[in-house]
């Protein structure tokens, strides 16, 4: 039985309005209904969270207001609590949000509570020599990397004027990384250029679905790679999405516990769930490792 619930909301999410959302309309509607709570802003560095760790002890529910990135702060505790999390999209891209169907409605997060249906998420863990850091739905190489380097440069809230401005600003300065990569050990691309994308779940994109058998239900990641990829080929990725079909490219589909990937010649930058991971590009000839975490989180559905 749900019973007290740690509301964490994103100061800079939904364009500044996480706070007014989860202050003036997700607190008190769940105080108006009978629950125990409390209010959290987001940290920055995931460790940050082990300073509340007893308060996440001691609920029933955590509630995140917010984007993906906002729920990634968590995700180092959430397999140790095991609390079942849900989300209220704040974000310009909530993923996980759009995988549970979850939005702002208040009366289908109270069916939610009520019902108190839970669902196992498995997700990935990104490391090398230098990091251990979780992801939750996709890690990727190309285009919208260095899109979200450059939004990741700017300051104040991100809408989707500025996704679009700075996408076009990587268009004008397209590249892509040199790569080899290893699946469950045996190589399956040695030093091609290319995009690639590290998946688990086949959401990311909206319709483009460029990785369309990743899903969370699944032990495993699935990866995609599009070998000397180009502008063309963004520019009909932009043209399909608008027209929401799915994406018909040649792309190379893996599925694997464990990638790594082999950064060649140049740094490039690599994007995590919608964000500039680490807030620098990755070195040439530095190997990344991902693969699926030892413990998964539990989720609070509505379907």
């Amino acid at each position: 039985m749900i019973k007290n619930i740690s509301v964490i909301y994103n100061p800079i999410s939904g364009k500044g309005q996480a706070k007014h959302i989860a202050e003036n309309h997700i607190i008190k509607f769940l105080e108006k209904n009978g629950f125990n709570t409390q209010l959290f802003q987001s940290k920055k560095n995931p460790q940050e969270y082990i300073n509340e760790i007893s308060n996440f002890n001691s609920c029933d529910l955590i509630i995140v207001i917010g984007g993906d990135g906002t729920l990634l702060g968590l995700l180092p505790l959430l397999p140790q609590t095991q609390i079942p999390v849900y989300m209220i999209p704040a974000g310009n891209e909530s993923l996980f949000a759009q995988i549970y169907h979850m939005d702002r409605d208040e009366n289908l997060l109270l069916q939610a509570i009520k019902e108190n249906k839970l669902k196992t998420q498995y997700y990935g863990i990104i490391s090398n020599q230098d990091f251990t850091l979780p992801f939750f739905c996709m890690a990727s190489m190309g285009l919208d990397s260095l899109t979200v380097k450059y939004i990741g440069e700017r300051s104040g809230a991100i809408n989707n004027f500025k996704y679009i401005w700075y996408g076009l600003k990587a268009l004008i300065n397209f590249s892509n990384p040199i790569v080899s990569i290893k699946a469950d050990g045996v190589e399956i691309v040695s030093k091609e250029n290319g995009y690639l994308i590290v998946a688990n779940s086949s959401s990311y994109a909206h319709d483009l679905r460029l990785v369309p058998h990743a899903s969370p239900d699944l032990n495993h990641l699935d990866l995609a790679f599009l070998p000397n990829s180009n502008r063309w080929d963004e520019i009909k990725k932009g043209i399909w999405m608008a027209q929401r079909k799915q994406a018909k490219l040649p792309l190379q589909y893996f599925t694997a516990k464990q990638f790594e990937i082999t950064i060649h010649e140049n740094d490039f930058p690599l994007q995590v769930d919608g964000e500039y991971f680490q807030n620098k590009d990755i070195p040439a000839e530095r190997k990344i490792t991902f693969k699926m975490a030892d413990k998964p989180i539990q989720v609070l559905t509505i379907k």
